[in-house]
């Protein structure tokens, strides 16, 4: 039981999610620490909830891309700005690691096995959980299907072509907000 709670703990506080739990698990463990026996697991519980509730947390960045190499050097060129990343190869994985990871942007390919990045983008936005997640669009058809991704919810549509440089500014603002 102490076990499980440390991995799940440990998973949440390196995606830096559920603030709430986390403080509340640190008020309980603060609350009944003399009845607890102060195990190993009970106190590097206690230590991560304190540490949780200290640092500030990393951005989450989910990229749905299929093609291995291009998804890679995204990760690379993000992982460096000091964003957490989350990869998926087809919509339904993005989907599926939407809804798990609750990431703060979304990078999407339009061209996905299974489900399209159209489809993944409308059905995200139907959501409850996923639908105020902004999609950033990074696709190699960017002027065919600009209008159509930005009409399905796409918050802006980078071409493949186009320097990382751009990609870079994009993420950052709508990280921040600004854009």
């Amino acid at each position: 039981m102490v076990s499980r709670l440390c991995a799940n703990l440990a998973r949440k506080i390196f995606l830096g999610k559920d603030y709430l739990y986390t403080k509340s698990l640190w008020r309980s463990l603060k609350f009944h620490k003399r009845r607890l026996k102060l195990t190993k697991s009970v106190s590097i519980i206690h230590f991560a909830c304190r540490r949780y509730l200290t640092v500030k947390r990393k951005p989450v960045v989910l990229i749905v891309e299929d093609n291995a190499d291009t998804s890679q050097v995204m990760a690379l060129l993000l992982g460096i700005e000091g964003v957490y990343i989350v990869t998926a190869s087809n919509g339904f994985d993005g989907l599926e690691k939407c809804r798990t990871d609750k990431p703060d942007l979304i990078i999407s390919d339009i061209m996905l096995p299974g489900m399209d990045g159209i489809e993944m983008i409308k059905t995200l936005r139907a959501d409850t959980d996923c639908s105020k997640v902004p999609v950033v669009v990074y696709t190699g058809y960017a002027q065919e299907l600009a209008g159509v991704a930005i009409a399905a919810g796409a918050s802006a549509v980078i071409c493949k072509t186009e320097a990382p440089e751009l990609l870079l500014n994009m993420v950052k603002g709508l990280l921040a907000g600004t854009q």
